[in-house]
């Protein structure tokens, strides 16, 4: 008897947790997930993703956050020209719709971080797109938060801990406040030199 047929979200989020979005971009333009998942299984020499249980580990995951692909409704179209090399998140059209980057030095002049609360709060119905790191990116979304709104945290991790690590409770506060936390990466993925967050961010404006 055949197995039965992968899901969708089951082979993209398989294909999240083993390999990078440049890794998978040729592929995933001529095939379909499914058929990109079967391939590299069949190709893999290791044993690790004959090994790999899709939909039990999509399952696991999404007891900590929520999965979502292009076909979802909820998919913003904002992230079209990102192609395959898409992150994950929920509420996202609505705050990807008007998202401004704020993004800069880690070790932040003062006057750094004056501009990022004046950039971050300056004009109303822009939504402030930054990852959590020390200085001018925490700092935006803070005065965001501040000011009442809502923001967008991009993590170069998995969304069950902050990077850094002591803006825990940084993360937590941006979907308390209407906002949202994206990833490329599945839930315990740790944060490595070479990972970097999406290079699509909605330009500033």
């Amino acid at each position: 008897m055949p197995s039965p047929a992968l899901p969708e979200r089951a082979a993209r989020a398989a294909l999240a947790a083993h390999f990078t979005p440049a890794e998978l971009a040729a592929e995933l333009a001529q095939f379909s997930a499914q058929e990109v998942w079967e391939q590299r299984v069949r190709h893999d020499n290791s044993g690790r993703l004959v090994q790999y249980k899709p939909t039990d580990e999509l399952a696991n995951a999404q007891l900590s956050c929520q999965f979502i692909i292009p076909s979802d409704a909820i998919w913003p179209a904002a992230l079209a020209d990102l192609g395959p090399d898409c992150p994950r998140g929920d509420q996202l059209p609505q705050l990807t719709a008007n998202a401004v980057a704020v993004t800069g030095n880690r070790n932040a002049t003062e006057q750094a971080i004056t501009r990022a609360q004046t950039f971050a709060t300056a004009e109303a119905g822009h939504t402030v797109t930054a990852t959590l790191a020390y200085g001018v990116d925490s700092t935006a979304h803070r005065a965001a938060a501040l000011a009442g709104r809502a923001t967008l945290a991009v993590l170069p991790r998995g969304l069950d801990r902050a990077h850094p690590h002591d803006h825990a409770q940084l993360l937590s506060c941006v979907p308390a406040t209407g906002g949202a936390v994206v990833s490329l990466y599945r839930p315990g993925t740790a944060a490595r030199r070479t990972r970097c967050t999406p290079t699509g961010q909605p330009p500033a404006r």
